[in-house]
């Protein structure tokens, strides 16, 4: 994962000009975006009445996901 980070800070910033850094603002927006509708619907759904047990659940899910997606990534940039 650490590698796939590296990659693309190395080619997002290998790119010049206006038009780069607009580009990556918009995707760095998006992703929180995404990010806090995704943990809002956590927390309606996953145990609501239970703040810290729908935090660790949550946690682990996210580590378990980015576990499973991160050969996937790897593939990604071998290729």
């Amino acid at each position: 994962m650490i590698k796939s980070i590296n990659m693309w800070f190395k080619n997002t910033f290998k790119l010049k000009g206006k038009k780069s850094n607009i580009h990556t603002l918009v995707i760095a927006i998006a992703i929180v975006m995404i990010w806090r509708g995704v943990r809002g619907i956590l927390d309606k759904f996953l145990f609501p009445n239970h703040e810290l047990l729908s935090y660790i659940v949550g946690a682990i899910i996210w580590i378990i996901i980015i576990y499973i997606d991160d050969k996937k990534i790897d593939e990604l940039w071998h290729h």
